[in-house]
């Protein structure tokens, strides 16, 4: 394991439109789950990583998501991507780069994430970029975003169109320190190139694998977390939560 500094982003700006009431007057990383706000979740995750600073980006009623981090976590860095109503992901993550010491971990703040995969992410944090996730199907969640690999385990595509796939990826990113000046020129380009309202993490991941270095795609096992975007996976994050979430 890599023994330089770590920053984990959460990305949590989204106004989470798709659970309907349940973020009609609160941003969606406050959606309650078993009686904790989903951001209470990725924050204890978030520590259980161990970085040396732990970065949160915020976007829809900033001031009400800002006062409850605040109050779960009073060490967190809160940034505020006051565009997240026309820009996706990417753009929160570049709004959280000036804050990042050392390399970086980051996942989307509508995942909640089981306590046992910190260890199974921390056995990858070496010098090399890595995307997380699993080979398994699930019962249970939702799995979308599909990932095509080489016979090296190294990124090839990322979609949720694709047909020809063996990994789901979970959001989980790692960037090593070396790298992360490459990474956020691959995402440049690709804001560039493209609209702010349609570009996300996944596309400066492949760009940077295409044109700049490789991505490998690490196997964390049966899919231990689940996102959450609609009541039905609300429900789902309930039952996981309340079955395996014993640590927490």
């Amino acid at each position: 394991m890599s023994h330089s500094a770590l920053t984990v982003i959460i990305l949590a700006a989204g106004m989470g439109t798709r659970l309907g009431e349940a973020t009609k007057d609160k941003p969606k990383a406050l959606t309650l789950v078993v009686g904790k706000p989903i951001i209470e979740y990725s924050l204890s995750f978030a520590r259980a990583l161990q970085p040396d600073k732990v970065v949160v980006v915020g976007g829809y009623r900033f001031d009400q998501f800002k006062e409850a981090v605040c109050a779960i976590d009073k060490d967190v860095v809160l940034i505020e991507n006051r565009e997240y109503q026309t820009t996706q992901r990417m753009v929160s993550l570049m709004k959280a780069q000036p804050e990042i010491t050392g390399g970086f971990i980051s996942y989307d703040g509508d995942y909640i994430y089981h306590p046992s995969i910190v260890s199974e992410i921390q056995k990858h944090l070496d010098d090399e970029m890595k995307i997380f996730g699993t080979d398994d199907e699930s019962d249970e969640v939702q799995l979308d975003m599909m990932v095509k690999v080489d016979s090296q385990n190294h990124l090839v595509d990322m979609s949720k169109e694709l047909t020809d796939y063996e990994y789901y990826f979970n959001s989980i990113l790692y960037c090593p320190e070396s790298k992360v000046p490459a990474f956020f020129e691959s995402a440049n380009d690709v804001l560039t190139k493209g609209d702010s309202q349609k570009t996300h993490v996944e596309e400066a991941v492949l760009a940077y694998a295409k044109r700049r270095g490789t991505v490998t795609m690490v196997d964390i096992g049966y899919p231990r977390w689940v996102e959450i975007d609609t009541p039905e996976e609300h429900e789902a994050a309930e039952r996981l939560v309340k079955q395996d979430f014993k640590e927490f």
